[in-house]
């Protein structure tokens, strides 16, 4: 087991704090500093920070979503904080839901067709095709990355919480990524996972699943758990969530 980490998820921490305690991760040996996207501190500002400190922590966003910002600007900022950091960067992504899209504007509709084309057009970018790319809900037309990036291929972590993402992650990803879930829940995605990996011809030992497991420290146990119970609510109220929790909590017999 490999241990990453994240800091601030409900957004208390400012973010010089963010960026000292990357520092410390990075000498503790920490494999990544994680930051996810939200309506807190911008994950795309924050980890160029963290790898102006550091040397050879991970550098992932888990995740940022599709509707924040297009796949060309996406893959353009990940070929520079990857050459930036060396070779260090890996992109997280996720669909989101209704209220994260409902924040840009945008609809929540066809997650798993909207998260390949995106992935589409963001693998092209980094192996700096030409894009001639006409999707239902993305396209892009006659662009083409300038520079040479560091690697050809930076790693995608897909965030899946059912089956039919977990498969699409199996099939294009390198990691999948849950976030709230119970033993048997990774398990379960991590199965489905494996399972679309077989149908693209690819070997599921060669692709890692990421668990988050929140955690509150403070001295004062109260404020420890006020703390935690800002991000439980905050997931507990998004659709996808909050349907994963009921779930497990009806397969607990709770």
């Amino acid at each position: 087991m490999i241990y990453g980490v994240e800091f601030n998820s409900a957004g208390q921490v400012p973010s010089s704090g963010i960026v000292a305690a990357a520092k410390i991760a990075d000498e503790k040996g920490f494999e990544t500093l994680w930051k996810g996207e939200s309506n807190s501190r911008d994950p795309t500002a924050l980890l160029p920070a963290v790898a102006a400190v550091t040397n050879r922590i991970k550098l992932g966003t888990a995740v940022i979503h599709i509707h924040a910002r297009t796949a060309v600007e996406t893959a353009i900022y990940s070929a520079t904080l990857d050459e930036l950091s060396q070779g260090r960067f890996v992109l997280g992504l996720g669909v989101a839901n209704v209220n994260l899209a409902g924040w840009h504007g945008l609809q929540a509709d066809r997650p798993l067709t909207r998260v390949e084309e995106y992935i589409t057009i963001f693998r092209k970018v980094i192996a700096r095709e030409r894009l001639n790319v006409q999707g239902k809900y993305y396209s892009s037309n006659n662009f083409r990355l300038k520079f040479e990036p560091c690697r050809a291929r930076i790693p995608i972590i897909l965030a899946s919480l059912g089956p039919k993402m977990a498969k699409l992650a199996g099939r294009t990803c390198e990691v999948v990524i849950m976030n709230m879930a119970d033993p048997e829940r990774i398990k379960f995605v991590a199965s489905n996972m494996a399972e679309g990996a077989k149908e693209a011809g690819r070997d599921p030992a060669d692709l890692e699943v990421v668990a988050k497991v929140r955690v509150s420290v403070n001295e004062d146990i109260e404020k420890a758990k006020n703390a935690l119970k800002k991000v439980v609510t905050f997931y507990s109220l998004a659709a996808h969530y909050s349907h994963m929790l009921v779930q497990m909590r009806r397969r607990r017999g709770v």
